[in-house]
């Protein structure tokens, strides 16, 4: 990625503080963003494949157990989840973010 715009993204991201008092015991263990290299147009150079890449980032949260990720997805409280929503909306396009859970994590090392 082209640094303005590299460090343009990475204030725009949510407020940790906010999440976690949200999000309470729900909040994630850990959280990495891994943000996808682009040229100073903007484009992608695929490694393997070709066409550009939609994503400006991917993120691994991690949980203790399905529970919490559900009630972190599934706010029962209205007053939290519109607070959260208004903060999302400054930096994030809701249509165009995805969320898949993952069973397991093998980490391959020769």
């Amino acid at each position: 990625m082209s640094g303005p715009r590299t460090r343009s993204v990475q204030r725009q991201l949510p407020k940790r503080p906010l999440l976690r008092r949200l999000l309470g015991d729900a909040f994630p263990l850990t959280q990495e963003r891994n943000y996808i290299q682009r040229s100073a147009a903007g484009s992608v150079e695929a490694l393997i494949g070709t066409g550009d890449l939609a994503y400006e980032r991917i993120t691994v949260s991690v949980f203790a157990d399905g529970g919490h990720v559900q009630r972190a997805v599934e706010s029962n409280d209205p007053k939290k989840k519109a607070e959260r929503e208004e903060d999302e909306a400054k930096f994030l396009d809701m249509t165009k973010t995805k969320m898949m859970m993952v069973d397991s994590k093998k980490t391959c090392t020769d």
